[in-house]
């Protein structure tokens, strides 16, 4: 089990054991000492989970907003759960879009070498700590006041907040998890090197599409992200070998970068060599590099790369045409997430990928 998945682990069972001890430690005996909060109790609490997760989804992301704009970047998009407010052709738009994150996600443009992303990170914290100190300042008057309705705000204060906790504890863990974390964002940006390399990412996704970002040689999360923007180039201008170079960088610092940095990696180069070379060459690279772990986690990652070489494991490595079918599903999930000047050349890998298979099984009219 990978260290990510035994920390997301330990966060949920701490988000439960958080909701368990405030629900029946501090809201059960507030209830039972009020009966006059009687009948409605529970539509009240279930209504209370839902206003504390908006409510919260909301300071997380004007957390990265005011940590933007103070650390001196451009506001390029705020998303709350699927809500998109983004700029395009310097004009503001709308529209549903998905979302890299817990509740949502804020996309930033640096102004200058300068552009420090920390505040982004640190902003939600400070927000949540002053939500808490107010809802422990109304639950505190709960016990020298007979007036019901501060005892029903009280108690909706401390649901709203404990939902804010739960939010907080998943954000500020230096993990990345499901999805990443501010506490990773922030063990990252310890280093100069991850925020140089923070922000020309964010220019390649948010800004000028022709930007051709530097090559990292320190090897990081971020510094990987950032040197497959030169592996699609290099890609694009059937470079191949160039691109498997910058490929098999990631792919050796195994301990510098997440499980999921590597794979995609992986993902990538076994692309590369099913696409471009024999298919004996390519089983070879299969049985050397790819683990039972590192199938696994390319057939279920939702991402374009990991999908692509799934499509060409299962169609023709595998020859399954039922995975291949799979994979055409799940592209259509997992282009709408990606970054809009990568997506027109994921959509040309993928039909490449896709055309390779149909040559190779011409009987399989399902898939064409």
């Amino acid at each position: 089990m990978k260290k990510e998945d035994i920390a997301s682990l330990l966060v949920y069972a701490m988000m439960i054991g958080l909701a368990l001890f405030v629900g029946l430690a501090i809201i059960q005996p507030v209830f039972q000492a009020n009966p006059e909060v009687g009948g409605n109790q529970y539509v009240f609490a279930i209504a209370c989970v839902l206003l504390g997760v908006l409510i919260n989804g909301i300071f997380l992301e004007v957390g990265h907003l005011i940590g933007g704009l103070l650390g001196k970047y451009a506001i390029q998009s705020v998303n709350i759960f699927g809500l998109c407010l983004y700029k395009l052709d310097g004009k503001t738009k709308f529209a549903f879009k998905g979302f890299e994150g817990l509740t949502g996600e804020t996309k930033l443009l640096p102004k200058s070498e300068k552009s420090n992303p920390r505040l982004a990170a640190i902003l939600p914290l400070l927000l949540y700590l002053v939500e808490l100190i107010v809802a422990i300042a109304l639950y505190s008057s709960i016990n020298i006041s007979d007036n019901i309705d501060l005892v029903w705000l009280s108690i909706g204060a401390i649901i709203v907040a404990s939902v804010g906790g739960m939010v907080t504890l998943y954000n500020i863990v230096p993990f990345k998890l499901d999805a990443p974390t501010d506490g990773y964002r922030l063990s990252l940006f310890t280093k100069k090197i991850n925020i140089a390399a923070y922000n020309e990412l964010m220019i390649v996704e948010n800004g000028d599409g022709n930007y051709q970002p530097r090559v990292f040689e320190e090897i990081t999360d971020f510094t990987a992200e950032v040197n497959l923007v030169t592996v699609y180039r290099h890609i694009k201008e059937k470079d191949f070998i160039a691109a498997e170079v910058l490929l098999e960088q990631i792919i050796v610092k195994a301990e510098q970068t997440s499980a999921s940095t590597r794979n995609r990696a992986i993902a990538q180069k076994l692309y590369l060599k099913i696409m471009n070379d024999s298919i004996e060459v390519a089983k070879k690279y299969r049985e050397a590099v790819i683990t039972s772990a590192v199938q696994r986690f390319i057939a279920n990652d939702l991402s374009m790369p990991s999908i692509r070489a799934y499509l060409l494991i299962a169609g023709i490595m595998d020859e399954s045409q039922g995975e291949v079918q799979y994979c055409l599903e799940r592209k259509k999930k997992a282009i709408k997430n990606v970054a809009l000047g990568r997506a027109e050349i994921e959509n040309s890998l993928f039909g490449e990928a896709l055309a390779k298979v149909v040559a190779a099984h011409p009987d399989w009219t399902a898939i064409k």
